[in-house]
């Protein structure tokens, strides 16, 4: 005779992983950044390739551009902008923040939060302006 497939013991340990996945999810969410392929990056209403946009449940926002200038930033609501201290996670997927608020290796003193709501985020670093849309 044949196997049954699956399981009902292969069926309780998808069923306990997908919970635990989940549950994770749930606990981590202020610290887990997910990647959206339909967010755009305007410096000075030029648009950017090669940026890619992560946010997380707050809508707090981590880019991380691979091309020169190659840059990684985060914005958050609190007005804390700069390049992040440790950042684990999956290249163009999922990012992993050491903390709630990321802790910053070089806050950008001179960056400037203009608006921050869940559609776009608006900053500004001198006289350099950058929109970034989001979904």
């Amino acid at each position: 005779m044949g196997c049954r497939y699956p399981s009902p013991s292969m069926k309780k340990l998808i069923l306990i992983l997908a919970l635990i996945f989940v549950v994770f999810i749930a606990i981590e969410r202020n610290r887990l950044y997910i990647r959206d392929p339909f967010a755009t990056v305007l410096v000075d209403g030029e648009k950017q390739s090669g940026t890619q946009v992560f946010i997380n449940f707050q809508n707090d926002v981590f880019l991380e551009n691979d091309n020169p200038p190659a840059f990684i930033k985060v914005i958050q609501h609190d007005s804390h902008i700069g390049s992040p201290k440790e950042m684990h996670g999956m290249h163009w997927v999922v990012m992993l923040a050491e903390a709630d608020v990321v802790p910053l290796l070089q806050p950008d003193t001179n960056a400037v939060i203009d608006s921050m709501t869940a559609k776009q985020v608006v900053f500004h670093q001198g006289r350099q302006v950058t929109t970034i849309d989001l979904r």
